[in-house]
């Protein structure tokens, strides 16, 4: 397991923009002064922090990154290794994997 593959969502968010930046040390001014909303980047309205959802890093790479058109084929058989978003590429957070999901466990919920 890389680094990569142990960041956050909001982490990653941060590292896409680094490296969209440049790889530059992300200052408060340089990520205000992003034109990340003029290219219709999905990750523009999360650069500050505001909880992202992995949905989101997964639109991230349908659209932004592989521009595949919601094809899964291109998105699966994505062979980079050092993209922040290739983790959540599916739209699943790999760190919950095997933990399932409340609404299915049954019983009563308070």
């Amino acid at each position: 397991m890389n680094n990569i593959e142990k960041l956050t969502p909001n982490e990653s968010v941060k590292a896409v923009c680094r490296n969209c930046l440049g790889n530059r040390i992300l200052t408060e001014e340089l990520i205000k002064n992003c034109e990340g909303n003029s290219i219709g980047c999905v990750l523009y309205p999360y650069r500050f922090g505001k909880r992202v959802s992995v949905k989101i890093l997964q639109r991230y790479c349908y659209h932004d990154c592989m521009a595949c058109n919601m094809n899964r084929n291109y998105v699966r058989d994505c062979t980079t290794s050092d993209c922040a978003a290739h983790p959540y590429r599916f739209g699943r957070n790999p760190a919950r994997k095997g933990m399932g999901d409340a609404r299915n466990l049954g019983g009563n919920r308070c």
